[in-house]
């Protein structure tokens, strides 16, 4: 019958009739194997000698081989960071794709099949690296509000300790975060009228700008009377700071980004700083 560890193994072995097991492993195979080979040669002669024949037990690194198997080639998990690399670029490329095709054709014009074809890999490539078309747009928004560094924003702002200061500081940082994240901004701001979920992807694109508004508006509040409650004063940073006024300004009335960042902070500055009645 031969010895049952070596069958366990060979029952085991991958299809091209090899099997991967650790070096203890195989050493103790190649000890059992040698020990075999030594009692056969052993037992023949207490055979031929007549004396009795004692079978030796098999060695007891041979019980749990299984085992061992299972952790070498189970336990660890595959990496490649090649393969990580090329993954990375693949939805870098779709995106980017993505990206530019919803700014030239439209968010409802673009299919997933278009951005296949101009990052060039497949469709199926497209879901399995990056999702929908909604998910694409969800991505591009994320990537946007994350470069737009609003935080970095609101905490200059919130070193400043006159409104002249603190207004001039937030009229810049938004105009650089609008200026910057333009081409995103067009993008969404097509996708509305058509997007599956308009409220879900404008509180996506928004809600932190609207909530950073809040915070300079109360960290105005703590420097001095304001002519109005905090809430309504981070309803006219909206007004004066948020995309709408850059976009107006800037793309349909024809103003330069500095005429439009002046502008701005004049107009905020002096109806914050009014005398409350």
């Amino acid at each position: 019958m031969g010895n049952p560890a070596h069958q366990s193994i060979s029952a085991a072995a991958c299809p091209q009739g090899r099997i991967l097991v650790s070096p203890a492993c195989q050493t103790a195979w190649l000890a059992d194997r040698a020990s075999k080979r030594a009692s056969g040669i052993d037992r023949r002669r207490q055979t031929e000698a007549g004396e009795p024949v004692v079978t030796a037990p098999y060695p007891s690194a041979w019980p749990n081989v299984l085992d061992k198997v299972d952790q070498v080639t189970s336990s660890r998990p595959y990496h490649s960071p090649h393969r990580a690399r090329a993954a990375a670029q693949t939805r870098a490329a779709i995106l980017g794709s993505a990206h530019r095709l919803f700014l030239r054709d439209g968010y409802a014009r673009v299919t997933v099949a278009d951005i296949a074809a101009d990052a060039g890999v497949a469709v199926k490539t497209v879901y399995a690296s990056a999702g929908s078309k909604s998910d694409l747009l969800d991505a591009i928004v994320d990537a946007a509000v994350a470069a737009s560094e609003h935080e970095a924003t609101i905490a200059r702002v919130r070193t400043k300790r006159t409104m002249a200061a603190v207004t001039r500081e937030l009229a810049h940082g938004t105009r650089t975060g609008n200026e910057n994240g333009r081409e995103v901004l067009t993008i969404v701001r097509n996708a509305l009228g058509v997007h599956e979920g308009a409220a879900a992807l404008s509180d996506r694109a928004f809600a932190a700008y609207r909530s950073q508004l809040h915070a300079v508006a109360e960290h105005m509040s703590s420097l001095t009377s304001l002519p109005e409650s905090t809430d309504r004063v981070a309803d006219l940073l909206w007004l004066w700071f948020g995309p709408e006024s850059w976009r107006v300004l800037v793309e349909d009335c024809g103003w330069s980004w500095d005429e439009t960042e002046d502008r701005l902070y004049a107009n905020a500055l002096a109806v914050l700083t009014s005398p409350t009645t």
